[in-house]
């Protein structure tokens, strides 16, 4: 496995916290987060408020939308090419304030119709509404000729959760998930779910404790007499060890899972991993460079390679950490 680490010699993405997805194009859009504007005043640090475009071969940005209001942190942006539309969902806007709405920002030839960007409810206050959350995990899923989009876990103010609900693309309704049986997957936040196939596979993340996790879980939809249901596997084998706040990529042209960064035990970044859906152990990969500060950033998959954008952290004795470079991982 090769790791490329490109030096931004255009325009750096300064911010962590944030979301973002690829589009069509080689394009990138960015939401939310926290750090410097990718256009105009770049001495203030703050919760961003804007979506920005970046072209990924020249690491350069394209244009920049203000929004309404600050961008979440982490909150999660997928990309939905039947209708050609971001789905933001979740986040927090301030430690003790979740968000619950999905934010809806269709993508035209043009670009985005921000005059048409529609949130819904989902505040939580209607049992048929998923609860605010944030550092939850989502993905498509095409299942029985619907575009689902699935979201697990997170956090609020009270704690993490163990909750997975979708929102049809179609109808704009959510549905609560309920597992088929007793085994269920722990509640968690700060972890990973993709689409392999047919079905999803979640890793890692925090429990309540707060304790790194290296479990995974199998999430196939069923359809019962009771509605739609989860039927929940372990994933074997676990994760080395534990990791939270880290990323994960499935490389399209096989199915390849590869989970990115995060944060386990022990100091220092943590090595790549990859796994086939029968596979029977994790390979492991090169590490990241050590002044790479491999979490809170988001990582997105272009043409079977996997971009790293963004990322670092706040610390009250050295300040702010930005990365200023942007990571590809090629893969051969």
């Amino acid at each position: 496995m090769q790791v490329v680490l490109n030096k931004t010699v255009a325009d750096p993405i300064r911010c962590y916290g944030h979301a973002a997805a690829a589009i069509s194009g080689g394009a990138i859009a960015v939401w939310g987060g926290f750090g410097v504007p990718a256009q105009g005043d770049a001495g203030k640090h703050n919760r961003l408020q804007e979506l920005s475009f970046w072209q990924a071969d020249t690491q350069a940005v394209m244009e920049v939308y203000r929004l309404e209001h600050k961008g979440p942190m982490y909150s999660t942006m997928t990309f939905c090419a039947a209708t050609s539309e971001l789905l933001v969902f979740g986040g927090r806007t301030s430690p003790g304030r979740p968000v619950g709405s999905l934010c809806a920002v269709p993508i035209t030839p043009k670009g985005p119709d921000m005059a048409a960007v529609c949130y819904s409810a989902g505040s939580g206050c209607s049992l048929e509404d998923p609860p605010a959350r944030w550092r939850h995990a989502a993905c498509l899923l095409e299942w029985n000729s619907r575009i689902l989009l699935i979201v697990s876990g997170g956090r609020d103010e009270n704690g993490v959760k163990d909750d997975v609900w979708a929102f049809d693309v179609a109808s704009r309704q959510w549905m609560c998930l309920l597992p088929r049986d007793s085994n269920q997957a722990p509640a968690r936040c700060s972890h990973t779910l993709c689409t392999v196939g047919s079905k999803l596979l979640l890793c890692g993340g925090l429990d309540k404790n707060e304790r790194p996790m290296s479990d995974s879980w199998w999430l196939r939809l069923v359809k019962d007499e009771s509605g739609v249901c989860i039927d929940w596997k372990p994933f074997n084998p676990s994760l080395p060890a534990g990791r939270y706040a880290h990323q994960a990529y499935v490389r399209e042209c096989d199915q390849k899972l590869f989970i990115v960064g995060g944060v386990g035990s022990s100091p220092g970044n943590l090595p790549v991993l990859s796994i086939n859906e029968g596979g029977s152990s994790w390979e492991v990969g090169c590490k990241m460079a050590e002044d790479f500060m491999a979490h809170n950033l988001a990582c997105v998959g272009l043409d079977d390679k996997a971009w790293l954008i963004g990322g670092g952290g706040n610390c009250f004795s050295f300040g702010t950490h930005y990365n200023e470079v942007w990571m590809k991982l090629s893969f051969a």
